[in-house]
């Protein structure tokens, strides 16, 4: 009877500082949630208080797992450390240039086509997946339009975007909509497709203009390079050997 006696007081004994731990954290939360509380925070009810002290526990949940992830950074050392720097480097850039070309894409659709700039704009708020997909392709047919010496390319790019955008948008609402009203929509459609058309062959014109002028200078160095010829090897010789004039 003694040993059973001992033994319960010695299990009573080693759980009693864990139940001391847990009821002083306890009572920090319930301390920390009673200051922050605002005043009239008696009306909250018991339902409030205890949605306050789920919140704090899981800020403090979150505090220590970022505690125990900054120790583990530090255990691996300087190298993986500076590798974690340029990575969060490098992503901050990038993000940083997304937002300048989307800023440079929506003041040329604003100067080009105030209507669509309005559009984009509500889109941006509404469905966030496709504007991101409008602007790139805006973006990146834009980019191709400043190496034009077409000035109209620019705007003839945006009214692109915006019926590319229009098509899709009656495309779906024909599919969606009865029998009686399809013909008049599929004629929409048609005519707004005919434009867009027009447009893309517009494009591939000035394509193949600027890649006939490229390769028509192309040309025009190669012949010159071709009458040089002596002149050219015999400055290659000089620099092999180190023989020459140096600037």
């Amino acid at each position: 009877m003694n040993r059973v006696m001992t033994l319960v007081l010695s299990l009573l004994l080693m759980t009693a500082p864990l139940a001391t731990i847990r009821a002083q954290e306890d009572e920090e939360i319930n301390d920390e949630i009673e200051f922050a509380e605002p005043a009239g925070g008696e009306m909250m009810g018991p339902h409030g208080k205890e949605m306050r002290r789920r919140m704090m526990r899981k800020r403090l949940g979150g505090e220590r797992s970022w505690r125990k992830e900054r120790e583990e950074i530090e255990r691996e050392g300087p190298e993986h450390r500076k590798l974690k720097y340029r990575k969060r480097m490098i992503k901050k850039r990038l993000a940083k240039r997304v937002k300048s070309v989307e800023a440079e894409t929506l003041e040329v659709i604003k100067k080009n086509d105030i209507d669509f700039f309005r559009t984009l704009k509500r889109l941006r708020a509404k469905n966030p997946r496709q504007y991101r997909f409008l602007i790139k392709s805006s973006a990146h047919l834009l980019k191709g339009a400043r190496f034009s010496d077409d000035p109209s390319l620019e705007k003839d790019v945006v009214e692109g975007v915006k019926l590319e955008y229009e098509t899709r948008i009656l495309a779906n609402k024909y599919k969606k909509s009865p029998k009686p009203e399809r013909d008049s929509i599929r004629k929409k459609l048609f005519g707004k497709v005919s434009k867009l058309f027009e447009l893309r062959e517009k494009g591939r014109k000035a394509k193949i203009q600027m890649m006939e002028k490229h390769l028509k200078e192309m040309r025009k160095k190669l012949s010159d390079r071709r009458a040089h010829k002596k002149e050219i090897v015999k400055d290659r010789v000089n620099e092999l050997i180190g023989e020459g004039y140096r600037w």
